[in-house]
């Protein structure tokens, strides 16, 4: 991909390329070469825009670092606003699954957990594929908070990432509570089978002899080809509802979506720690839970009653306390419309009331894409008057196709196709050079005058903007060339 041309450089650039073959010796590239040159021009830039975060290795069930930056600790911190997991695939959405890993006797004497336990996965829908594992699970603990814990899941170890605590505890005397989360890209989980975990349930963590294990969840993101664009949003954590006295006692969390919802089923899952059910004793512990400032205590699944809201059914007998997951369609109960772009969500001690906490909050729903494509500036007209026409068409979302056609250039013409990680708007050969040249490939164009490639989007991160405009050789201009406009295309 060496730029054949060296005029196609502004004066301006640093840029040193060979001359040119003589007129005579210039042959066409065919046009079975030009989607290879193309994809080979569409890697290197993968290459020259990624991070070293970005292109690091990570080795699988190691989860994050945290120099990744999103181990957070502090009094309420919450889970958000940014989210720290992100899908936009065909048909993506999530499956859960969770349990209690208290291993002492829990409330009103009810039995703990044992270790290693049994936790069912539900299997992912026929012809889908699986994107990712998450696995979180949460401690209550005395003194400074591990960055990285390990359990086990069929023998496996799962190393997670601390990503987020919360101070203090004022329910059972601990110092406050640790949440982990362990991003799997593989890893040995039955789907629609039975899981056993084991180094979950309370053991001792940091500087503390009894750390007192919290709950556990597993959520299986996944994609369906060939269905609706859907997007995944999660967020990992910690807030409480005995975080903070002086407010009010509510633990408050806004997650804010990577895109706008569009309309239609929204997947909304949320964990609760610790939700304890009513009993004679303790008639109304007074937990509620709401979303977009709207009760949801016993309409979600999984959240009890009206007033008792996290009453908890993820125990280790499956009706008893301490761990339990709100997961429902919070557009099908008004809680949200199309154009949302964020999401809220408190729980509340009511009176003597629950000690409640959160770490782990997805959402899966179609998404508003915002244009993948706009026109930055204009073209340059060619001998015979006219502009060639470049445009693009595709969502731009990884593993997706895309289309970039240009018309209207002169029959057989040799053709540069400029590509640029940022703009330039340089005046050149009469016209204006868009795209900064990173990289010229050189193509030919059609008898018509024309050029079109079908590709596969890369794995460019969201929001990764692109430059492109066709600069085709014209003897009849004055400086001997016409331009297509310059297109800016934004990953998504």
């Amino acid at each position: 991909m060496t730029p054949h041309d060296p005029s196609l450089r502004p004066r301006s650039s640093s840029h040193r390329t060979p001359p040119p073959p003589s007129p005579g010796r210039r042959r066409a590239v065919p046009a079975r070469w030009s989607a290879a040159l193309l994809t080979g021009a569409l890697a290197l830039l993968c290459l020259a825009d990624a991070t070293p975060a970005q292109t690091a290795a990570r080795t699988p069930g190691a989860g994050h670092t945290p120099a990744d930056g999103y181990s957070v600790s502090g009094t309420e911190t919450g889970l958000g606003p940014v989210p720290l997991v992100h899908w936009l695939r065909e048909g993506a959405d999530f499956t859960a699954a969770g349990m209690s890993t208290r291993a002492t006797v829990t409330h009103m004497g009810q039995p703990g957990q044992t270790e290693p336990f049994a936790l069912f996965v539900p299997p992912i829908p026929p012809g889908s594929n699986l994107l990712e594992i998450l696995v979180c699970w949460n401690w209550l603990i005395d003194g400074p908070t591990p960055f990285t814990d390990t359990i086990e899941i069929n023998g496996q170890p799962i190393v997670g990432d601390r990503c987020g605590t919360g101070l203090p505890d004022l329910c059972w005397l601990k110092s406050g509570g640790v949440s982990y989360l362990a991003r799997l890209q593989n890893a040995k989980i039955v789907h629609g089978g039975v899981n056993i975990v084991a180094k979950a349930t309370d053991k001792p963590l940091g500087f503390d002899p009894l750390a007192y294990g919290e709950g556990i969840s597993i959520v299986c993101v996944y994609e369906i080809p060939g269905h609706p664009l859907r997007l995944v949003d999660g967020w990992c954590g910690y807030t409480s509802t005995e975080s903070d006295p002086a407010r009010t006692l509510t633990a408050r969390a806004q997650l804010d979506f990577t895109l706008p919802y569009a309309g239609g089923n929204f997947h909304f899952l949320c964990n609760a720690l610790d939700g304890q059910q009513d009993t004679p004793v303790q008639p109304i512990f007074g937990d509620e839970f709401f979303v977009n400032g709207i009760s949801v205590g016993g309409t979600f699944g999984g959240t009890g009653a009206p007033a008792d809201a996290w009453q908890g059914f993820l125990g280790p007998n499956g009706v008893s306390d301490l761990y339990d997951h709100a997961e429902d369609d919070p557009a099908a109960l008004g809680l949200v419309g199309p154009g949302d772009t964020t999401m809220r969500f408190e729980s509340r001690r009511q009176a003597a009331g629950d000690c409640v906490g959160h770490s782990l909050a997805l959402v899966s729903f179609e998404p508003t894409l915002p244009s993948a494509w706009s026109t930055w500036n204009a073209g340059l007209p060619c001998s015979n008057g006219v502009t060639p026409s470049l445009t693009g068409s595709g969502p731009l979302v990884p593993g997706t196709p895309f289309t970039l056609a240009l018309s209207g250039g002169p029959p057989l013409a040799p053709a540069y196709l400029v590509i640029g990680l940022s703009s330039l708007r340089a005046p050149f050969k009469g016209g204006i050079l868009g795209p900064s040249p990173d990289l010229i490939t050189p193509l030919a164009l059609d008898p018509s005058g024309s050029l079109a490639f079908s590709l596969v989007w890369p794995a460019l991160p969201a929001g990764t903007m692109l430059w492109w405009q066709y600069w085709i050789a014209d003897p009849g201009n004055p400086l001997g060339f016409c331009a297509s406009e310059t297109l800016k295309s934004t990953s998504n």
